[in-house]
């Protein structure tokens, strides 16, 4: 689906070149704990993001594995979803944590794996990362808008929302500043390096092995979610 600057509010659609957007991916109280989980261990951080606001990384819950495993049941969740889209490339989860904006909180245009410099692109800190996942994890906020300016594309998260887009400059995306409340959200990166994965998880696609008594040696979509390796 492709707007003019236009807020989304389709159960769901597919934009230029795998942009995402399922509705209801997480239930309403897998959310909230999520929510909570943050809220408590937020001190734990070892990261912040643009703005200095702090990220909670799946390696941050290490001491308390049972808010560890409700990361586990996100990336389950965003890995099922990504099996069966366009993303077609075999990749492995890179980097997990949960994030908050707050009030006025906002990240400017980026690309995930590029940078603009030099009146051109060329990769960045994170040059690994193939594909990005966005899972929304509440609704009670005002602005926060996640922008697309290249495709035109503005989406309101709301609870249970999954946006998944490559981390090309392609899709150099904003968020607009929170107005009122705090948002939340689970961001998860993808990258086809396996050897700079987190032990975590898989998905894409890979070519079936050659059966003699099956036909259909089509290919199949693979989707693995390792826990606690």
């Amino acid at each position: 689906m492709r707007t003019n600057e236009s807020t989304s509010n389709q159960s769901s659609f597919r934009g230029p070149e795998d942009l995402l957007c399922e509705r209801d991916v997480f239930s309403k109280e897998q959310c909230e704990d999520l929510v909570r989980t943050y809220d408590i261990y937020s001190d734990l951080s070892s990261q912040t993001d643009y703005c200095g606001n702090r990220v909670l990384h799946y390696w941050d819950l290490q001491s308390v594995p049972t808010e560890q495993s409700r990361l586990h049941a996100a990336v389950d969740a965003v890995c099922t979803k990504l099996a069966w889209s366009s993303l077609s490339t075999r990749t492995y989860i890179e980097s997990l944590f949960i994030a908050m904006l707050p009030r006025g909180g906002y990240h400017p245009t980026h690309a995930d794996n590029e940078e603009y410099e030099g009146n051109r692109w060329k990769p960045n800190h994170t040059p690994q990362r193939h594909y990005s996942t966005l899972l929304y994890l509440n609704s009670d906020f005002e602005g926060g808008e996640l922008y697309f300016p290249i495709l035109g594309v503005r989406i309101r998260p709301t609870r249970g929302l999954l946006i998944g887009f490559p981390s090309h400059h392609g899709f150099v995306h904003a968020v607009d500043p929170v107005k009122q409340g705090r948002r939340y959200s689970v961001a998860c990166w993808f990258t086809t390096v396996a050897e700079l994965s987190l032990p975590l998880g898989i998905v894409g696609r890979e070519k079936a092995a050659h059966n003699p008594h099956k036909e259909n040696t089509d290919d199949q979509i693979v989707t693995e979610t390792r826990i606690g390796r």
